[in-house]
């Protein structure tokens, strides 16, 4: 098969300057020999471990090339890549994964995750089930499809999405934390702050969980509770240029519109 031409100059910004970054490692396999896939990749792997994605990518890009018709490295390509927030390369790096292998389980988990990413929640969905007719106790395939449902509008499904992947990891709290923040864009905030009050008894440290509790409270109305939990991070005035937004999610009739909103917004 072809090698395709992934990590445009806007991608990760991978000019020479980000590739001399893994100078070393591929001078390294020369001067042993010729670099395979493999090598290339454990490479790639240890420049991702240590947090240097651009590294990563450029050696798994080189484990393509070194072997055009191997999946796993265009996965490995396409996951640090959206690790990196360019899903329009990532998704093209599993699509390619798939081309070479139809059943790579991550790679259409992967594409699923892109396409969410993308702004295109309704794509994903026949990936994310792909996912689970593959891997079956996939949870983290349970919680993209929750989100691409509740993303696409759909919040009965993206609930039930959410409660298969608890039924697989029952303390898994990012689960708990979606289902919670989709029953509170839904209307039911009685449900969701049931749940998210018990998650933060756990996780009170984690930012996250509490920034989606305070959401909770603001959509059911309850603003001075949500206040109080956003001032332990935020200035007075970030609080009131939240609560103002909440106000506005809470009016939005449509579901679609409110997640879309509040991933906007708290995505970082």
């Amino acid at each position: 098969m072809r090698k395709l031409g992934f990590l445009r100059g806007t991608a990760l910004g991978l000019s020479l300057a980000l590739l001399a970054g893994c100078v070393t490692d591929l001078e390294a396999m020369v001067a042993a020999g010729s670099p395979t896939a493999p090598s290339l990749m454990k490479a790639g792997d240890s420049r991702r471990v240590s947090g240097d994605l651009p590294g990563a990518a450029a050696l798994y890009r080189s484990a393509h090339e070194a072997g055009p018709d191997e999946a796993a490295p265009l996965v490995k390509l396409g996951e640090t890549l959206a690790a990196a927030g360019a899903y329009d390369d990532a998704a093209e790096a599993f699509r390619a994964a798939l081309i070479r292998a139809p059943d790579d389980h991550d790679a259409q988990r992967g594409l699923a995750n892109s396409l969410v990413g993308l702004g295109q929640p309704a794509l994903a969905i026949p990936y994310y089930e792909k996912a689970l007719t593959l891997a079956p106790d996939d949870w983290r395939a349970d919680l993209g499809l929750g989100v691409a449902h509740d993303l696409a509008g759909d919040p009965s499904a993206a609930q039930d999405s959410y409660r298969a992947g608890l039924a697989k990891a029952p303390d898994n709290p990012e689960l708990k934390n979606n289902l919670g923040l989709s029953q509170a864009l839904a209307g039911d905030t009685p449900a969701a702050l049931s749940l998210l009050e018990d998650l933060m008894q756990v996780h009170d440290r984690n930012a996250r969980y509490r920034s989606t509790l305070a959401i909770a409270y603001a959509l059911d109305g309850q603003e001075g509770a949500a206040a109080r939990l956003m001032a332990e991070t935020e200035t007075a005035e970030t609080v009131s240029r939240n609560l103002s937004l909440l106000r506005t999610v809470r009016a939005m009739p449509d579901h679609a519109r409110k997640a879309q909103a509040i991933r906007t917004v708290y995505s970082g």
